[in-house]
């Protein structure tokens, strides 16, 4: 897989505790890499990274606003492939917090930017942003890559900064040998098994069912693109190995997106994950939660065109193995995420992606 270029190379994640950084950083295990860390500490209890137990080469409790200390930790790992998901993720902590928000997705890229540039290491950059990077005006077809960034609320407006920041170090800022290869990554509303983070959809229903109560649904027909966290590491990954292989071709913002039929609304998703997990109940608030858009989806045309890349496992799939997941970790307190990263790479084999065949 991925031409084996994660095989050996020393690979540092930031955000690798968070909910995509601790299933890119299982599967980066899997594909044998030597994997280093740097992050907070888990905000949840429980937390998918203390469930899985990977063995890192080196973990690094380290906050991405403090410059010397992330230089430190560069300087300790000395990687060849930098992947950046330390950030404020959510969407309504942006509003509770704003000067965080900014400080920790603007500053704290370009301080991770700058470490890579400072490095003689460092050969392959992917920072991680979102679909809520571009400038909303509620249409109903896709985003592409060309189209403007903006953002009303706080977490939007500050993950457009970041793709900002990668642009000038990618176009303006000098870094030896012009070696360091950057590009940016922008998925859609994403799902899968161990996320417990607050005010997002599906975690906030599996706590209600443990909890034996109802959950609101603040914006129930708001439409999102639902993909599995699986397709979107894919992306990540066969991002890293172009990057990595091919340089300057790959240096470039890419859209991740689910295909149109995953376009659904929250309550769609409620009713859908009901089917699997039937003790689920919920409510709607009729007030429109604050921030919220209503339409948001991506056209990732030019990622299918340009790496062949495509989701594996469609909205329907794609709910039923997030449900089951949780399934499985509710009724035997067991973590299904390794065999969802077989079962997932099985399907593409089949479906013969480029990153499963050498």
């Amino acid at each position: 897989m991925f031409n084996q270029v994660f095989k050996n190379k020393r690979v540092l994640v930031t955000g690798h505790n968070g909910f995509k950084g601790s299933w890119l950083t299982q599967w980066l295990s899997l594909l044998e890499s030597d994997i280093f860390g740097i992050a907070l500490p888990p905000l949840t209890n429980p937390n998918h990274w203390d469930l899985l137990k990977i063995n890192l080469k080196k973990e690094f409790i380290v906050d991405i606003n403090n410059f010397d200390k992330v230089k430190t930790c560069f300087e300790a790992s000395n990687p060849e492939i930098v992947f950046h998901l330390a950030a404020q993720s959510l969407v309504k902590e942006g509003f509770i917090s704003p000067q965080k928000t900014w400080s920790t997705n603007v500053l704290g890229t370009a301080n991770v930017l700058e470490c890579c540039r400072l490095s003689k290491s460092v050969k392959a950059v992917v920072v991680i942003t979102t679909d809520k990077c571009y400038e909303n005006n509620e249409w109903t077809w896709g985003y592409r890559e060309i189209d403007r960034l903006g953002g009303k609320d706080p977490y939007s407006a500050s993950k457009s900064s970041c793709e900002l920041v990668v642009e000038s170090y990618k176009h303006s800022i000098l870094n030896p040998n012009n070696k360091i290869k950057y590009a940016t990554a922008r998925a859609g509303n994403v799902i899968g098994g161990g996320d417990w983070s607050s005010n997002r959809l599906i975690p906030d229903a599996i706590r209600s069912v443990t909890r034996g109560d109802s959950i609101e649904l603040r914006s129930p027909s708001s439409t999102r693109p639902w993909q599995h966290v699986l397709d979107c590491i894919s992306g990540y990954l066969l991002l890293a190995e172009n990057l990595y292989l091919k340089g300057n071709e790959y240096s470039n913002a890419w859209n991740y997106g689910p295909e149109d039929s995953a376009r659904k609304t929250v309550e769609e998703v409620i009713v859908d994950l009901k089917k699997h997990i039937p003790n689920l109940t919920w409510h709607i608030n009729s007030k429109q939660a604050t921030g919220e858009s209503g339409q948001l989806h991506l056209d990732s045309s030019l990622v299918k065109s340009k790496q062949r890349w495509r989701p594996v496992w469609n909205y329907d799939k794609s709910i039923y193995e997030t449900a089951e997941w949780y399934n499985m970790w509710i009724k035997y307190n067991k973590v299904n995420t390794k065999n969802n990263i077989n079962n997932y790479i099985k399907d593409a084999t089949k479906e013969k992606l480029i990153w499963t065949i050498n």
